[in-house]
């Protein structure tokens, strides 16, 4: 199924999740491990349809495969638990189907039934599983259980802590993962001491000792990431407080007749805030 090419930079923004299962000989190993009944399919037989950017918006954690009828996505969510991601799922599917249905010249106005391949959704879930459920029906979710012109159901994996598969090992990393962040923040000793006991414990030990520079990379620019984020955030925040600050000085000298130093005592704002406002209050 042709899928839209991975462009110059979408390396640049792999996770963790993605850059694993994009090397062949994992990815064998996952739809194996998903469908162990299908025989004769090798690593040359999985092809990657992965789109871009539209799961997620900064990182990338999803994956798209094709094997024979088989097209697998793939979604991961570490400690985040969100049935929206089903929303997310139905976007991808509808990306996907255009694409292939513009590439194979198929029609959907001639009364030939068009052929396209059934889809097997995943969502790939490293946090506490509790109570959360196996499947997640998108008409439940969203709608009570009631029927409805759309449902999509997908699969929710938790690992097998039992079992050495490349997904639980995966998600077996992800855990130790956020061990090391609630011990040493994230930092980059956090992820390098997550390398090492993994490597110990024979979690994903191939993979992380052959692409350890690479792993370091990704975990340390999605720190980076959500640093700025987190900056970008805490300003807006003190922005949006500050603009609502001033919108009640305003008003207060309005309806009271005060002046803006009595209305910024009535606020309580301290004497060093409110020099700057005083500049605002003229603008205004």
């Amino acid at each position: 199924m042709p899928a839209k090419k991975r462009k110059s930079n979408r390396k640049a923004k792999d996770s963790v999740f993605t850059n694993l299962f994009t090397i062949p000989k994992y990815r064998y190993q996952l739809f194996k491990e998903l469908h162990p009944e299908v025989k004769g399919i090798t690593e040359d037989d999985i092809e990657i349809v992965t789109l871009e950017h539209v799961l997620m918006n900064n990182e990338y954690n999803d994956l798209g495969l094709l094997a024979g009828d088989h097209f697998l996505i793939l979604a991961e969510a570490q400690s985040t638990w969100s049935v929206n991601i089903l929303i997310r799922f139905l976007l991808y599917l509808a990306s996907t189907y255009k694409d292939y249905i513009e590439s194979k010249g198929i029609s959907l106005y001639g009364t030939k039934k068009a052929t396209i391949p059934k889809p097997e959704l995943y969502l790939i879930y490293s946090g506490n599983k509790g109570r959360k459920p196996e499947m997640l029906s998108f008409t439940k979710e969203f709608f009570g259980g009631n029927e409805s012109a759309v449902e999509i159901r997908a699969k929710v994996i938790y690992g097998d802590s039992k079992k050495h598969d490349v997904i639980s090992q995966y998600i077996a990393y992800c855990r130790v993962l956020d061990m090391q962040v609630k011990k040493h923040g994230r930092a980059k000793k956090a992820i390098e001491e997550t390398i090492r006991i993994c490597s110990d414990k024979d979690i994903l030990r191939e993979y992380l000792e052959a692409h350890r520079k690479e792993v370091v990379d990704i975990m340390t620019r999605l720190y980076d990431r959500e640093r700025e984020m987190g900056l970008y955030v805490a300003e807006r925040e003190r922005d949006a407080a500050k603009k609502n600050t001033l919108e009640n000085i305003k008003s207060l000298m309005k309806t009271m007749k005060l002046s803006a130093k009595e209305a910024m005592n009535a606020l309580q704002i301290a004497p060093k805030d409110q020099k700057a406002y005083l500049p605002m209050l003229k603008k205004g």
